[in-house]
């Protein structure tokens, strides 16, 4: 939760069956959430709700404060429920990016940025990293955000070479959990 997001929004709204609203909200913050764990609670009582079925359907809505800068504001939804589940509209999935040293030292390669570049709705969000060709590893596993619904993320390769030479490869889609960045292009 902290590594990936700021804070998240939980607004609720019930129209009672005369008219009057009630609201209610909460801002989870990893703080928050660790003081409290998973323990969050919205209320509205009743005002002259009658048709006690009736009385148990409400709207919520979730705003996502992501690192980065990135809000998402997830329409109103309606529940009976008195539980919620808020889900992310991302997965994140942790992505291996390997090299073999003798084939990226064969090739001149000093050291290569890797950018994954995920999409949702508007929103473009951009996670990079450099490998270096030099000391034991030349590995290494980002947390790469993946939309729940929509396009899997592209990725980027920009290898720098002795000289100053730069290649790139790219974008392409991300398939599976595993990059091979000693894979140049020709």
């Amino acid at each position: 939760f902290a590594a990936h997001v700021n804070a998240v929004t939980v607004q609720l709204r019930k129209r009672h069956q005369l008219g009057d609203l009630t609201t209610d909200e909460v801002v989870i913050t990893p703080e928050l959430f660790n003081a409290q764990g998973n323990a969050f609670f919205l209320r509205y009582g009743w005002k002259e709700d009658h048709d006690r079925e009736a009385w148990l359907h409400y709207e919520y809505r979730v705003i996502w404060d992501f690192k980065g800068g990135v809000r998402v504001d997830q329409d109103w939804r309606e529940s009976s429920s008195p539980v919620l589940n808020v889900v992310s509209p991302f997965k994140y999935l942790p992505v291996s990016i390997e090299g073999d040293k003798e084939r990226l030292t064969a090739r001149g390669v000093r050291h290569a940025v890797v950018t994954f570049i995920s999409r949702l709705e508007s929103h473009e969000i951009r996670t990079q990293v450099t490998l270096k060709n030099s000391g034991l590893a030349t590995s290494t596993i980002v947390d790469v955000p993946v939309p729940r619904r929509g396009e899997q993320p592209l990725v980027l390769i920009s290898w720098h070479l002795r000289g100053g030479r730069e290649i790139s490869r790219g974008p392409f889609p991300l398939e599976g959990s595993l990059v091979y960045w000693d894979e140049l292009p020709e």
